[in-house]
């Protein structure tokens, strides 16, 4: 795809409502928690000294950790539009909580309950959120796209929000900054109201515990989804070492005042603001391997080099890598799940997802203070910019095959699409069809289906002409890109009329199961196509009742 197509391809991208507004309201959430973080963690230093920072940053990570497959399994239940605003609301609602229990002095452990009441309403956000993603774009490379631009709105927030708390801090406090972050997150959630997908009807499953359980069985029984599990992890965990070691590296390879920290620390935000913009050009590439191998190899390189630098602008510019590299890694990763996954588990596999990114985290900024100790700081770098190339390396036979299995045959989407109640269907939903559907040619005279059988595909005409007969009466002529077969598969009913090929004929063919399956997820679809087989009846005189009772 060209630089030319790929703009027009983000134009196109950003004019639809539901995702500019999905993007709104996670840039809100993205500012809320990324400051909120640094505001307690300040707030926490200032009542107790460090130990008590760390508490209230342990009460904040262990729920992040523990929450997010539980949470996510609620929030498949309802539609994206509800999880996302019920999920914002919370969110407002425990930091108001923690910002007036910071105002009005009350116990420190109050505020450390609520706080990490906080920390746990954050983690619905993100699984529902990438779950939606697919639901608001209309064509697959804009996928690509919206996760690109995601990126950028993270990697944006990364940088506004540290910013934002710290001055919130100088001019107000602690308290006041968390009540506003809480307004904030409620701005989202009255965005979110404003979000139109075309999610399928969420899963009225088993009970939690078995909604849960497949949510983590679709991760840990698909080799390949637990090798992108790995990687996010490792992602994660050089994310939790920097989060130790970049303070290090200013007070002892720099010779500054640990305050310039957070520098280095926006440093890492610019880049992957750089990043989301430079992941757009993923958008139409069939496949991502490449890209997710260039981003973690973009992560360590940086990282490595950063042990032998000595000045500021220097460290910040390899840091600004890192976090290109980050986003290029993050799109690659996303998309390639979306692409995969069952939509009925998205939210919850996302969900499993989330819990990873928290628990790599915390593992990796557990592990800082040990290998500065063991190898000493230089070291310590190094490895840390061994630790995403070095997962990425081990699982490119998985990356290589989810590649192939999210490959979309563009010419058999676009003629689905044009078929107007699978128009109808979100873009995933048709992308499962495109690859599923088999190619089918048949010779001039040919019967593709005979009238009294019983219905095994759905058809659709790729090349040629077919007529319809029903005893061997002409019922009408078929050409490119019209269909047939969908009656009897959606009463289930036995053949109605009989299709013959003119000439040469090409088709592409939807088995039963695909079709039915994929087809009823969505009611308005299901509806479209009902009111399909009603005209095509009217029009064929067939609506006498032993047709309707099969």
């Amino acid at each position: 795809m060209s630089v030319l197509e790929q703009l027009r391809l983000a134009v196109t991208a950003v004019r639809r409502p539901a995702l500019r507004l999905l993007l709104l309201g996670y840039f809100g959430y993205c500012l809320a928690r990324k400051a909120s973080r640094v505001a307690l963690v300040v707030y926490a230093f200032d009542v107790g000294g460090v130990h008590t920072a760390s508490v209230v940053a342990a009460a904040q990570l262990i729920p992040a950790i523990v929450a997010p497959p539980v949470a996510s399994v609620f929030g498949d239940r309802l539609s994206s539009e509800a999880a996302l605003t019920l999920g914002y609301v919370l969110q407002a609602v425990a930091l108001v909580g923690t910002g007036v229990s910071m105002i009005g002095d009350w116990p420190l452990v109050v505020t450390v309950l609520l706080a990490a009441a906080a920390a746990a309403a954050f983690t619905l956000t993100r699984p529902v959120y990438l779950a939606t993603l697919p639901d608001v774009v209309e064509h697959p490379d804009e996928l690509a796209l919206g996760n690109a631009a995601s990126t950028w709105v993270d990697g944006l927030a990364s940088v506004v929000g540290p910013v934002l708390a710290g001055t919130g801090l100088l001019l107000i406090g602690g308290g006041p900054v968390i009540v506003l972050l809480g307004a904030t997150c409620l701005a989202s959630a009255l965005v979110s109201t404003r979000v139109r997908t075309d999610r399928p009807t969420p899963a009225s499953a088993s009970g939690v515990t078995g909604a849960l359980s497949a949510g983590i069985r679709a991760v840990t029984c698909d080799r390949d989804l637990r090798s992108i599990a790995a990687i996010t992890m490792a992602m994660y965990a050089v994310v939790g070492l920097l989060d130790v070691l970049l303070v290090v590296v200013v007070v002892e390879l720099l010779g500054l005042d640990s305050a310039r920290t957070g520098g280095l620390t926006a440093a890492i935000g610019a880049g992957a603001v750089l990043g989301g913009v430079t992941a757009t050009a993923l958008a139409g590439r069939a496949r991502l391997m490449p890209a997710v191998v260039g981003g973690a190899l973009c992560v360590g390189l940086p990282l490595a080099l950063l042990a032998v630098s000595s000045r500021f602008w220097v460290s910040a510019a390899l840091l600004a890598g890192v976090g290109a590299g980050k986003s290029v890694v993050t799109v690659g990763l996303q998309t390639l799940l979306q692409r995969t996954i069952d939509e009925g588990v998205a939210v919850r596999v996302f969900g499993v997802q989330e819990s990873l990114v928290q628990a790599g985290t915390a593992a990796g900024a557990a592990l800082g203070p040990l290998l500065v100790v063991v190898l000493g700081l230089p070291g310590a770098l190094v490895c840390t910019g061994v630790i995403l190339p070095a997962a990425t390396i081990l699982g490119l036979a998985s990356l290589g095959r989810l590649d192939a299995r999210a490959v979309v045959p563009g010419a058999v989407f676009s003629l689905l699409r044009s078929v107007p109640f699978l128009a109808l269907l979100p873009v995933r939903s048709v992308e499962r069809m495109a690859r599923h559907a088999v190619s089918v040619s048949v010779a001039e005279g040919e019967v593709v289906v005979q009238e009294g059988e019983a219905g095994d595909r759905f058809y659709v005409i790729v090349r040629g002409a077919a007529v319809v007969t029903r005893a061997g009466v002409l019922l009408r002529r078929l050409g490119a890109g019209q269909w047939f077969g969908e009656i009897a598969l959606l009463r289930d009913v036995p053949r109605t009329a009989t299709v013959a090929a003119v000439g040469p004929l090409q088709l592409v063919g939807l088995e039963r199961d695909v079709f039915l399956s994929t087809l009823t997820g969505t009611d308005r679809a299901h509806r479209a196509a009902t009111r399909t087989v009603e005209d095509h009846l009217a029009a064929d005189h067939l609506r006498p009742p032993d047709v309707d009772a099969g």
